[in-house]
């Protein structure tokens, strides 16, 4: 009966020790949590003299070599469509990389589209990304902060359009609105970019598809019809895709 006792013993001090030793370890990982967000939330603040707001932070994983990236999500307190991530590169060096102006760009570029957005019916949200000809990783803030689109697009250039709209509806909706669809379709065409994807998803709203269309760097993980009876159908054009009339754009829609 000692014996057993002294087993019983013996196995729940391991049991406490491993408790004791999994809470510091969560403590430890918290604590480093914190001061990656502070640290990667100063280095925008410092850089753009602006204050943001920390949306995630999403911990990095360890490659081969080592190294490591990690990433927070931060959005403006004065545009909250205004989203950029922070990446923070530990290995044999230390580098600090974000979008922001990227961000910057695709926000002025979106505000091209609000009227014919504006005559869409639905809960949607919708953004349009610009990829330049040009590097604009060196861009200064300050040289952009007051340029129009148009503006932009003459100094670097339109290699790529990328165009995001999630909308809650069913597969009726394309049809319906056959008509403000072939208008945004003309107006992405009028860019003149090498290349240009005009991305629909017609979706349940289920899923907070609104982070995919904010920031498809981080949540565009898997295509449209990977999702099961979340997403009702999709429809995705490029400069590839022969469109003549009304009726080729919907002839390309996909029921999922």
């Amino acid at each position: 009966m000692k014996k057993f006792e002294r087993i019983s013993i013996i196995i729940f001090m391991i049991i406490l020790l491993l408790g004791v030793s999994g809470c510091m370890n969560a403590e430890s990982e918290s604590k480093n949590q914190k001061e990656l967000t502070a640290d990667l939330l100063s280095y925008a603040e410092n850089k753009y003299n602006q204050k943001f707001e920390t949306v995630e932070f999403i911990e990095g994983k360890k490659l081969g070599d080592g190294s490591i990236t990690h990433t927070l999500v931060l959005k403006s307190l004065e545009n909250e469509k205004m989203i950029f991530n922070v990446k923070k590169y530990i290995g044999n060096e230390t580098d600090y990389m974000d979008n922001f102006i990227e961000e910057i760009i695709a926000n002025k570029l979106t505000e091209e589209f609000d009227e014919i957005i504006g005559k869409m019916p639905g809960e949607l949200e919708f953004k349009v990304y610009l990829f330049p000809d040009k590097k604009i990783s060196n861009v200064v803030y300050s040289e952009i902060e007051d340029k129009s689109i148009y503006e932009i697009i003459n100094q670097y250039g339109a290699q790529k359009i990328t165009t995001l709209l999630s909308v809650n509806g069913d597969n009726n909706y394309i049809k319906s609105n056959i008509d403000v669809i072939y208008d945004l379709y003309n107006k992405i065409v009028s860019f003149n970019s090498e290349y240009f994807t005009m991305d629909i998803c017609v979706n349940d709203g289920s899923l907070d598809f609104k982070k995919v269309v904010q920031n498809p760097n981080i949540y565009y993980m898997k295509e449209w019809n990977e999702y099961n009876g979340e997403v009702f159908g999709y429809l995705t054009i490029n400069q590839d895709t022969l469109i003549t009339d009304k009726q080729a754009l919907l002839s390309n829609y996909v029921k999922n």
